[in-house]
């Protein structure tokens, strides 16, 4: 796709706000902000910008996918890098008269010219055509089709044309992906709304003059757009992401901005990660949660009436509430009402209105007369393309915005960066120099809290971005803790998890080890190029990835280990899987690939990856490995597998993993029948076989290697249950070291106390057996001895280095 210089961009000509937006900290009496200014009617103007026009039309990549939005639910096409062929009142208010018209439209302005990192060429042509009219030029066809109809952004667009053959805007142009195809009334998930208009076109025929080629196997991806919560915004980028997916795979066209999936997953974090940080910090530092008034009324009587639900009926009315819900304690919950009188109200750690625009910055602050106010204010929205309050993705902006502001004075947040980093990421602006441009603009005569800017800093895309990673890992460390009405109506406690790690001990209900989401998975990954071969009907097939997570690594990261006796227990996208064996003694085996000259394949989850027929060979199948979201557990096959060829299945090989669960039988522990050398010498101690390991007290085997090159000392921290070990430090004993039985090993279980080594925590599995830890003999081998076995006089070598 041909590109537009920026330089013209110094032609941009910013006037004021498209949506006022006022922020205001310790409003006093006479209706000043102390460092703000004076609260006056400019400050309330609605106005817009003005843009440059495209002087000439671009050319259209058709290996784009093409989609179809209406109103409100436009942006999510832009934010996919979808190409937007029609629609109706898609741009903010409606369709522009004429070029003056045009360049004060902000969707034409992101989508349709230079600001944006790829425009979208039907926007761009849609504003250039004005431009192309105004100056005598020929107009151009690809160009966004704009009818200025009203329709709800979830419902299909049910106003017919003639023109088109009774065909709606939507689907004149054959759009391959259609967003917002409910039938008015249906249920949330109906996609049935284009059924008739799609019925017609199939109907059409060559020689009618509404016939496009291919009319009769028309079918596009119908994704359903909802809006009412945050987490149904969520869930809409992430259906639009699957149809995309579909298109893809089908068409082989693509988008202008690469992955979707990691887009929507990208979106989730902006909106979870922000709220999971609020929580962290607060909770880090000591702080309680502020108590936020969300007004929605100024009543007569001098009383306020507050949001107290996020009712499906008021989408638009209660958006800020559903802002602060997970970050703030509701004064309506402290006072027992949903009515406030104004020394009530005052009490508030921060008042928030912008749910209600008849509510304007200095209305509210008139209402408070001569009573001061020392806590935020929150009134009115930046400009954007429909509202950060209404029944669109921008929503995750407003969330953003209004989170910032209320704890910009506690914490370290700053809502102008938040908006900053929305517009680079999601809308696409990512020369800085032009998102700088877009924060004058929408902020020039914004007041905001002390100690906000409008100027951006470097950094600030990194600070956000670390600020977000903060807020998953605290998700992800205390993800059962996010619970209750608040979060799950804001949809956190639905975060979209890539993987649960769970550990079962016995018949024992499983115990929550670690969650990962899609980048915290990938902090672990490794890339190479690792075959695992299958039969399937005779026909040699492989599963190749190209990033992947060892299982080693995996269960490391989540603090478990996986031992004789275990086996894994797999949960995908469909259920249970039933199939294969995944005993700790076969995995160990299943590490034979396409090439045994190549080396062993790791046991591991393949995140990047593909599968098909060994013919052409591994290269190229790896050749056309994707992230699709879908990770799949590959194990190769055991040396007898690989020797009997079409005997092994494929079926150790489960695809769309979302949970694993080590399944360790119940511990049973019998006095071990092996001997016991370190260096050659012959040693007596008290060690167990459990589940066909050996394991030690490792008091005993610091007495025993105490002296050696791998001795180390011993200490127990009673406070926090913890045996701490520091390598090469002379071993000192406490009494009953090397002594031999009496420990009732009826008492098995696993021990729950940490282990530190030379101040990191381990975690290695241990059982405790009358009072005592053992280790497995195995694991310990981190301290720097190896490990050996002699079958022929049944002995455990242990030799130090």
């Amino acid at each position: 796709m041909r590109r537009q210089s920026k330089k013209w961009l110094s032609l941009l000509l910013v006037l004021v706000l498209a949506f006022s937006l006022s922020t205001a900290s310790l409003a006093a009496s006479d209706g000043t902000v102390p460092g703000g200014g004076d609260i006056n009617s400019e400050q309330e103007a609605t106005k817009g910008y003005t843009y440059s026009a495209p002087t000439e039309p671009m050319a259209v990549d058709e290996g784009i996918i093409t989609a179809s939005a209406h109103r409100a639910a436009s942006p999510i096409l832009g934010m996919m890098g979808l190409n937007a062929t029609s629609g109706f009142g898609m741009i903010n208010g409606g369709a522009p008269k004429d070029l003056d018209d045009a360049q004060t439209r902000f969707a034409l302005g992101v989508w349709g010219t230079g600001l944006n990192d790829s425009p979208d060429p039907y926007y761009w042509n849609y504003f250039y055509n004005f431009y192309a009219q105004a100056n005598g030029l020929p107009t151009v066809d690809d160009a966004l089709i704009n009818g200025d109809v009203a329709a709800s952004p979830g419902m299909a667009d049910g106003n017919l044309q003639e023109e088109f053959g009774n065909i709606s805007y939507s689907l004149a142009t054959r759009p391959q992906i259609l967003v917002g195809v409910q039938t008015r009334g249906a249920a949330a998930d109906d996609t049935s709304g284009y059924d008739e208009q799609l019925a017609a076109i199939h109907g059409f025929t060559s020689d009618s003059p509404y016939y496009h080629e291919g009319d009769e196997n028309y079918s596009p991806e119908l994704v359903s757009y909802q809006f009412t919560y945050l987490k149904d915004m969520i869930q809409s980028v992430y259906r639009l992401a699957d149809a995309v997916k579909a298109v893809e795979k089908a068409s082989g066209k693509t988008t202008r901005y690469g992955d979707v999936t990691e887009i929507a997953k990208h979106y989730e974090k902006y909106v979870y990660g922000l709220i999971a940080y609020v929580q962290e910090e607060l909770a880090s530092k000591g702080l309680p949660m502020k108590t936020v008034a969300v007004v929605t009324a100024i009543n007569d009587d001098g009383t306020y009436t507050l949001a107290d639900s996020v009712a499906r009926s008021a989408t638009s009315l209660v958006r800020a509430y559903e802002y602060t819900m997970c970050v703030s304690e509701s004064l309506v919950d402290k006072l027992g009402s949903t009515t406030a009188t104004l020394d009530e109200l005052l009490t508030a750690d921060a008042i928030v209105t912008i749910n209600n625009q008849n509510i304007s910055n200095s209305a509210m602050l008139e209402s408070f007369g001569d009573k001061s106010y020392d806590g935020i204010l929150v009134a009115s929205q930046p400009a954007t393309l429909y509202g950060i309050t209404m029944n669109s993705v921008e929503n995750a902006m407003g969330n953003a915005y209004v989170v910032g502001s209320i704890y910009s004075d506690v914490l370290d947040l700053d809502p102008v960066e938040l908006c900053a980093y929305f517009y680079y990421h999601f809308l696409h602006v990512s020369d800085l120099d032009s998102v700088q441009t877009m924060i004058s603009t929408n902020f020039e005569k914004t007041i905001l809290p002390a100690g906000v800017s409008t100027t951006l800093t470097a950094g600030y895309l990194e600070k956000v971005a670390e600020q977000l990673d903060k807020g998953e890992a605290y998700f992800l460390a205390n993800s059962e803790s996010f619970t209750g009405p608040a979060n799950e109506n804001i949809g956190i406690s639905d975060w979209h998890l890539a993987l649960t790690i769970y550990f079962q001990n016995g018949e024992n209900k499983p115990e929550l080890l670690k969650s990962y989401t899609s980048a915290s998975l990938a902090a672990l990954a490794e890339s190479g190029m690792p075959a695992y071969v299958y039969y399937q009907k005779d026909v040699a097939k492989a599963v190749v990835a190209t990033e992947y997570v060892t299982l080693d690594a995996l269960l490391s990261d989540a603090g478990a280990t996986f031992a004789a006796g275990d086996s894994l227990s797999f949960t995908c996208s469909d259920g249970p899987y039933t199939k294969g064996d995944f005993s700790y003694e076969t995995m160990m085996k299943r590490q034979r690939g396409v090439d045994d000259q190549g080396g062993l394949v790791p046991v591991a989850l393949a995140i990047t990856w593909n599968n098909g027929e060994l013919e052409g060979g591994a290269e190229a199948i790896a050749a056309l490995a994707k992230n699709t979201g879908s990770l799949r557990f590959v194990s190769g096959m055991t040396a007898e597998e690989k020797e009997g060829a079409q005997t092994a299945a494929g079926n150790r090989m489960p695809s769309g993993v979302v949970a694993i669960t080590i399944v360790s039988p119940a511990p049973s522990a019998v006095a071990s029948p092996q001997s016991l050398r370190i260096d050659g010498e012959a040693k007596t101690a008290e060690y167990y076989n459990i589940n066909g390991e050996n394991y030690f007290k490792i008091r005993d085997l610091a007495a025993l290697l105490s002296g050696t090159a791998n001795q180390f000392g011993v200490e127990y921290d009673k406070a926090a249950r913890t045996i701490v070990v520091t390598t090469g430090a002379a071993y000192v004993p406490v009494g009953g070291e090397l002594t031999v039985g009496g420990s009732d090993v009826s008492t098995v279980v696993l021990s729950d106390q940490t282990l530190r080594i030379d101040g990191v925590e381990r975690a290695l599995r241990a059982y405790n057996i009358g009072g005592y830890n053992f280790f497995r003999l195995q694991d310990l081998k981190l301290l720097g001895f190896d490990v050996a076995y002699d079958a022929a006089s049944d002995t455990i070598l242990v030799t130090t280095r």
